[in-house]
């Protein structure tokens, strides 16, 4: 996996990955590529570009949190 462009984005993406989540990179359109929960299975789209690496950075450790404590 190629590290995000926007720092903010690869240490949310390599902190999901030490949290156990996959990160797969795809990139087709806008889209980077996705943060899956091994567990459940539900993903988190990422972006190439967002508006604010600094939000979207949140989400991921957000849905990384979320999923988390929903799966132990």
């Amino acid at each position: 996996m190629s590290p995000h462009q926007k720092k903010q984005m690869a240490k949310a993406l390599r902190e999901a990955e030490k949290a156990g989540f996959e990160v797969k990179e795809v990139h087709n359109g806008h889209v980077w590529g996705y943060v899956i929960c091994c567990a459940c299975g539900d993903r988190d789209r990422v972006d190439c570009t967002p508006r604010s690496a600094d939000n979207a950075a949140k989400r991921i450790n957000d849905f990384v949190r979320k999923h988390t404590k929903r799966h132990g």
